[in-house]
């Protein structure tokens, strides 16, 4: 396997929209500017149009009322330090939903005022409904905040946008040096888990250690003093810091966190020499998994002690909530999301618990400072530079005087062609075509059986450009396929996987099963990530039977016939999927069900295929038999 550096680096958007708001709600109207930058290029801006934006007299109060009158003593039971405006007269659930669903038509009905109008129609002109768009609303006033800004007709628009809040106040950071990362470290994150009195954070902690080891390095605080926090800041270097626990706000609205059970609080300010050393080390985000994090954001130190990106909670956050939220969060930020985007699926995601808990998808928000861009985590792998491409040609070089072929006569030419056009392209600057032009030719090779030189090729494409990841693909399949050097293979399956591309990620996922990995939350993180993101029956197919696979493995059989029943059902022809199917009802005493699957694997089964080679083994023994075999008496052989 290849050693891995990993960080949170930055990742540009289609678009980033800002919506700064300059006044209060309180006032009779308020001062909007709208600038659309293109890839989070402040030279590449629409400008900045502006408009004056009559404020409904009785917005702020019907804001005010959601929240404290309504949503707080419905919800109750959340991560507050002290539950507020409790008595017996508790709004019933769809009291709490008629009055979200008032909230969110004053919103779209104040924004759809004439005084309004130019702004909408240039967002509308302006952005395309296929582009990752993040919208940025830029205000520092509570109410302003509190707004349900998901709920905002023109940002539904967008199925790949986010809807995150700035503050006009932020300031641009100073390039701090970052301590240097060995090529084996990963991405460190320091849990904190707070007071947990009447609150399960045990889930929260448990989510946190189960982050991949390859990728996430967790250290957890378990109810720690104030001053072993700040030592912690002090003297170690974190990318991350997930606070769980209690969360409440002074009378003058600004956060603070319980640390413990013995009432000791955390406030930004007592720590702010610690932040600041923490930032300028390459603290870069904060996720505080606890009730009105709002405050936190009013207390969000500015200049050098600022947390760059921060992820909070909106009002009360019911303890299920903050626990689906994080796992869903989790998932796609470890498959290499960017934090806006792994955020707002989280939220998203929420929708299915509003029956019980109203509001859920409002109370995740996002603060982002405005001149920082979205990041993500993402996995560098130095053997792609030139040292580690040198020690692989000298390993497949052929033996002196070896007799030339047609063939070889060929590779001169092609490889000095090649080389030319790296020259050219790296004297021009734009490396991209020609990286797509030497995986051609790796294919092309690859077809002529010329295997040394289509692996060239494909590690020449992947040096000049690491985040294409084709030619790593094709490096995998030629290892897998065709060399039969599955270790090999799937180091390179796995650095394509890692740049989101689902035909590395299904075929990753296939060789680690067939290898008897266990790490099942990881593979199937990728795995739904591999769904997410494929627009082809054929790798979507494949990863629906790798996730029956893993399911399987876990003797989750009902769920494990779910998704390879899915998997059929869009492409039939799959002997392996059969073959998975056939156990699955065996291990369930649904015998007869499983006879044609096990037919099917042993007709249409390809014996080059270690897993199709296995199941036609199993086919056959189970077809031989006269009765079928008990499941719980012959245990299959794991695949």
């Amino acid at each position: 396997m290849f050693d891995m550096m990993i960080g949170l680096n930055p990742h540009s958007p289609d678009k980033q929209v800002f919506l700064k708001f300059s006044g209060s709600l309180r006032m009779d109207t308020l001062q909007v500017e709208l600038e659309i930058l293109e890839a989070g290029d402040r030279n590449r801006t629409s400008g900045v149009l502006l408009a004056t934006l009559p404020v409904p007299p009785d917005l702020c109060s019907q804001i005010q009322h959601h929240w404290e009158d309504v949503y707080r003593r419905y919800c109750r039971q959340g991560r507050a330090i002290v539950m507020k405006d409790i008595n017996f007269n508790l709004p019933t659930p769809q009291a709490c939903r008629d009055s979200a669903q008032a909230l969110s038509t004053t919103l779209n009905t104040w924004l759809q005022q004439p005084e309004f109008r130019e702004l909408r129609e240039k967002l509308i002109a302006e952005l395309n409904r296929n582009e990752q768009i993040q919208f940025l609303v830029q205000s520092d006033e509570l109410s302003l905040q509190q707004l349900p800004w998901p709920d905002w007709d023109v940002f539904q628009r967008y199925a790949k946008a986010s809807i995150d809040i700035t503050s006009p106040r932020a300031q641009r950071h100073p390039q701090q040096p970052i301590a240097e990362r060995t090529p084996a470290q990963r991405l460190r994150i320091l849990g904190i888990i707070g007071a947990g009195e009447n609150i399960d954070i045990a889930s929260d902690w448990a989510m946190l250690e189960a982050l991949p080891s390859e990728l996430v390095e967790v250290k957890i605080l378990h109810q720690p003093h104030l001053y072993e926090l700040t030592d912690q800041l002090w003297e170690q270097t974190w990318d991350m810091i997930v606070f769980a626990g209690h969360g409440d706000q002074d009378a003058a609205g600004q956060g603070f966190l319980e640390l413990n059970d013995q009432g000791e609080l955390l406030k930004f300010n007592e720590i702010w020499y610690g932040l600041r050393k923490a930032v300028r080390s390459g603290l870069q985000l904060a996720l505080f998994n606890s009730c009105l994090g709002l405050g936190l954001l009013a207390q969000n130190l500015q200049d050098d002690a600022q947390i760059p990106h921060m992820i909070v909670m909106r009002d009360l956050v019911p303890d299920k909530v903050a626990q689906a939220f994080l796992k869903y969060f989790l998932q796609d930020f470890v498959a290499g999301q960017p934090i806006p985007v792994a955020a707002n699926r989280a939220r998203e995601r929420l929708q299915a618990l509003e029956t019980d808990y109203p509001c859920a998808t409002w109370l995740p928000v996002i603060w982002q400072n405005p001149y920082a861009l979205p990041l993500r985590l993402t996995r560098a792998e130095p053997e792609l530079g030139a040292e580690t491409l040198a020690r692989e040609e000298s390993a497949i070089a052929p033996p002196p005087n070896t007799t030339t072929s047609r063939s070889r006569l060929r590779r001169p030419v092609l490889v000095t062609c090649s080389l030319l056009l790296i020259s050219i392209t790296a004297f021009v600057g734009s490396r991209s075509p020609a990286a797509q032009l030497l995986n051609t030719l790796g294919i092309k090779a690859r077809s002529e059986r010329q295997f040394s030189g289509a692996r060239r090729l494909f590690g020449w494409a992947s040096w000049l450009d690491p985040n294409y990841p084709q030619p790593l693909y094709n490096l995998g399949y030629t290892y897998d396929q065709e060399l039969g050097e599955r270790d090999l293979a799937i180091s390179y399956y796995k650095r394509a996987a890692y740049l989101d591309y689902p035909p590395a990620i299904a075929e990753y996922v296939r060789l680690l099963l067939l290898a008897g990995e266990d790490n099942y939350y990881a593979m199937l993180t990728l795995s739904d990530h591999c769904l997410d993101q494929t627009e082809y029956k054929g790798i979507e197919v494949s990863c629906l039977k790798n996730k029956g696979w893993i399911q399987f493995r876990k003797q989750r059989w009902v769920v494990a016939e779910r998704h390879l029943r899915a998997a059929l059902d869009i492409l039939d022809d799959a002997p392996h999927t059969h073959c998975l199917l056939a156990q699955t009802l065996e291990a369930q005493d649904r015998f007869a069900e499983a006879l044609p699957h096990w037919n099917y694997a042993l007709q249409f089964g390809v014996e080059k295929f270690d897993e199709h080679d296995h199941c036609m083994a199993l086919a056959e023994a189970r077809l031989l038999r006269s009765e079928p075999a008990n499941s719980a008496t012959t245990p299959f052989p794991p695949l």
